[in-house]
């Protein structure tokens, strides 16, 4: 049978299916493959109906990944939380699943992955994830998710990634994720806020190499602590409401590779700062109110440092004449 992987013993160890042309539903016989470690059911667009409640029968289960499984449908079974030794959950893209995150997730205390991207998930995040002590990577964006960020989330202290976005109704960045000291990365993606970033709160996560919050209406200005994350590689807070100038504290972030603040209301000078990051390969400054800088001194160092490979994209429509900046090239244009 291509796919079925058997270990020395003779036993069904991995059902890999990925990007195999499958096309109907998955058979309800999928649970007498007791001894499954691994499913992956990837790329398989016309693979269609719910997911069996068998699944639940696979106590040895402990990676399920169907990415891009475009007609799956229903809602994730509630018999998940008979896999408990399951490491990584992967849904995603499987447009039409439906219905709220079971609560017996909170069963799977061996997880340390779980990924529900791009599906059609709705309700709240339910309280029992609390329980997912082992967890380090955590993504839920492009669903129909509602209510607020539960709280219990800060229960997840291995945690070092969070990739949320949803309706969710919360007007500021919970105050619990400042909390959260064991993120590296945190994303925030297309959310409903009405503040700001607090910079005092920020200053708590010292180990963030990647801080994003994409889309979510923040306002006012970039605040000045950020400059305090020194592990920072990676800055985008783009297409948000936020004012004010570049604080000049970015300056310290010397590790950082990427920084994009484009489209938002960003006004006053470019900071003199920007010449330190000698690591910067991105920078995306575009659809501001930046009234004018120069650039060029950290072009200069770029080359000095054989930095070749910048995508810089400084573009300002209110005063196109004004930023310089010989390493945008015809962009700037």
């Amino acid at each position: 049978w291509p796919g079925l992987i058997c270990d020395e013993y003779g036993k069904s160890s991995l059902l890999d299916m990925e990007n195999r042309g499958l096309w109907g539903t998955i058979p309800i016989e999928i649970g007498l493959l007791s001894d499954l470690k691994r499913i992956d059911f990837s790329d398989n667009p016309r693979l269609k109906g719910s997911i069996p409640t068998e699944i639940g029968l696979l106590s040895n289960l402990e990676e399920w990944i169907m990415t891009n499984c475009g007609e799956i449908q229903g809602a994730i079974p509630s018999e998940v939380g008979l896999l408990t030794s399951l490491v990584d959950f992967g849904l995603n893209r499987a447009v039409h699943l439906e219905g709220t995150i079971p609560s017996e997730i909170g069963n799977l205390r061996n997880l340390v992955t779980v990924s529900l991207d791009g599906n059609s998930i709705s309700g709240a995040l339910p309280t029992e994830m609390a329980n997912l002590q082992s967890l380090k990577f955590l993504s839920i964006v492009d669903n129909l998710l509602s209510g607020t960020i539960t709280t219990n989330l800060v229960e997840l202290t291995n945690l070092e990634t969070m990739i949320l976005g949803g309706k969710f109704e919360d007007e500021t960045i919970p105050s619990f994720l400042w909390t959260m000291t064991s993120l590296t990365s945190l994303y925030l993606i297309e959310l409903q806020l009405q503040s700001s970033i607090d910079g005092m709160g920020l200053a708590n996560l010292s180990r963030l190499e990647s801080f994003v919050v994409l889309g979510s209406n923040i306002q006012e200005a970039l605040p000045s602590e950020i400059g305090l994350l020194t592990h920072l590689e990676d800055i985008d807070v783009s297409q948000n409401q936020m004012s004010k100038s570049i604080p000049s504290e970015i300056g310290l972030l010397s590790h950082l590779t990427s920084l994009n603040l484009f489209s938002n209301f960003l006004e006053g000078q470019l900071p003199t700062e920007l010449i330190k990051l000698t690591n910067l390969t991105t920078l995306n400054l575009s659809s501001n109110r930046l009234e004018g800088g120069d650039l060029e001194p950290l072009c200069q160092v770029l080359r000095e440092h054989d930095i070749t490979n910048t995508n810089f994209l400084v573009y300002n429509e209110h005063f196109p004449d004004q930023i310089q900046c010989s390493c945008c090239h015809d962009q700037n244009v």
